[in-house]
């Protein structure tokens, strides 16, 4: 959020955070995770829509997310067991995404 500034001080470049949400590789066709559908990918930013709602989303192991909501001024953070099987990374992946979109997200409409 506000392209790396942080209380007054630029804490990453502004360049380095407008490069890496840019895409850089457009999805096409059915790229839905559950309630996440995503269109595309920058450099270590993931972008889609939850609910109508635009994100970027850094993406890790087992549901560990870090999702940016800037029409709402909203970061979200979910963290997950990391030593896990693929069928329960999976799992926790797809928890956290309806957390985020079908709950977070829906209330934010309220």
């Amino acid at each position: 959020l506000n392209n790396g500034r942080y209380n007054g001080f630029q804490i990453v470049p502004e360049i380095w955070i407008e490069n890496a949400k840019t895409q850089q590789v457009a999805f096409s066709g059915n790229n839905q995770f559950g309630a996440l559908d995503l269109t595309g990918y920058g450099y270590l930013w993931w972008q889609g829509t939850g609910n109508t709602r635009r994100l970027d989303l850094a993406w890790g192991w087992g549901g560990q997310f870090i999702t940016s909501v800037q029409d709402k001024n909203l970061i979200v953070v979910t963290n997950s067991r990391h030593n896990v099987i693929n069928t329960q990374a999976d799992r926790q992946e797809t928890a956290n995404l309806a957390l985020i979109i079908d709950g977070i997200f829906t209330a934010l409409e309220d």
